[in-house]
């Protein structure tokens, strides 16, 4: 690996950011226990030779900033985090990208318009897929993209 990275999921508030988050840590092979104790993740998984962050709060207001710095502090590779599409949760991570981290900034699919019929089955179609493709970047990464 070149250089550490930040993921930076942005979104509009739910839109499935936190949910990919959640499937990614699930992917990558995250605790069970972890995914069941609480909807908001922050833990670490070990990835082949490679430590990833997983983050999900990405709300104005939330302890976010602080959720990272301890991502930072265990020497994460790779933390994968939410955003809004502006505001403090963006300068957030703008700010700690200091600490020698690049940042990609990924857009997920979502719906923009809430149909009740569909909705439910297309956000799980839409989270699986971001997750399957944020998971495809972390190997092209881990790989020297």
């Amino acid at each position: 690996m070149k250089q550490k990275v930040f993921i930076c999921l942005y979104a509009p508030a739910n839109k499935g950011k936190t949910s990919t988050i959640r499937k990614v840590y699930e992917q990558l092979g995250g605790k069970k226990e972890v995914l069941e104790s609480n909807y908001e993740i922050c833990d670490v998984v070990t990835y082949g030779d490679v430590k990833i962050g997983c983050e999900s709060l990405g709300d104005p207001g939330s302890e976010q900033k602080e959720w990272l710095e301890n991502l930072l502090k265990q020497q994460c590779d790779i933390i994968v985090t939410a955003s809004r599409t502006r505001g403090i949760t963006v300068n957030n991570v703008v700010e700690l990208s200091k600490y020698g981290y690049s940042i990609e900034w990924i857009s997920p699919l979502y719906l923009w318009e809430d149909e009740p019929k569909q909705r439910q089955m297309l956000y799980d179609l839409f989270v699986e897929k971001n997750a399957q493709a944020v998971v495809c970047f972390i190997d092209k990464i881990i790989g020297g993209l």
